[in-house]
């Protein structure tokens, strides 16, 4: 079977033969993607759920699975999984029930109580090469992005921003324009890049950004 292909259209469940007790894996649909690293001695791997045993003090956590060894288990329907280990779908169902809505799964988040919303990037654990973004999350919406690319491209800029909607909240709705990390209006556009006409020297009698001042 060809996991990432398949893993890009759907969940994928296995059983797990290696423990004393039969176990299963499960891998979100297009995680394969989004969590993929290189190991030296087993290959790709991808990062998934998995249940250790089968005993009343079964554990459920998260573990990176080489390619190389799911191919060797047997893939399952979900339905089969549960009747293996319903401890399994236990724990699944204990994380979306804690998960706030807007937020994904493998996300990690930070509830904001200045900004009254949460700081959302990618978790640690899932991408240990750091997250690839960061987003802002209120009622339910994601009102705020940056990606690691943004960032490499302004770095005073965007951390600038977040710095500010972390500190002052992220506009109320989301906007085309970003914030401006002084004072958290919508920024204007012009050729030779975003500007805030609030904050600008002799505009509105409001001190100029630290990058603006002689």
């Amino acid at each position: 079977m060809n996991i990432i292909k398949e893993n890009r259209k759907r969940d994928l469940w296995f059983l797990d033969g290696t423990n004393t007790n039969p176990s299963c894996v499960f891998i979100p649909k297009g995680w394969v993607d989004k969590l993929y690293e290189e190991d030296e001695d087993d290959g790709p791997s991808v990062y998934g759920y998995g249940a250790t045993n089968l005993t009343p003090n079964s554990s459920c956590a998260n573990y990176w699975y080489a390619f190389s060894l799911l191919n060797t288990f047997e893939e399952i329907t979900k339905e089969r999984a549960e009747e293996i280990h319903p401890e399994l779908f236990a724990h699944l169902k204990k994380i979306d029930d804690e998960r706030p809505d807007g937020i994904n799964e493998g996300e990690a988040y930070t509830w904001l109580p200045s900004a009254q919303c949460y700081l959302v990037y990618e978790s640690a654990n899932l991408n240990q090469g750091g997250t690839r973004y960061i987003r802002f999350v209120r009622n339910s919406e994601e009102v705020l992005y940056y990606d690691s690319q943004e960032w490499a491209d302004d770095p005073k800029f965007v951390m600038g921003a977040i710095m500010g909607a972390i500190q002052k909240g992220p506009p109320n709705e989301l906007q085309a324009n970003p914030p401006c990390p002084e004072c958290n209006d919508p920024m204007e556009q012009d050729d030779d890049g975003y500007f805030c006409e609030k904050c600008q020297p002799g505009q509105s009698g409001e001190p100029p950004h630290e990058w603006d001042k002689p």
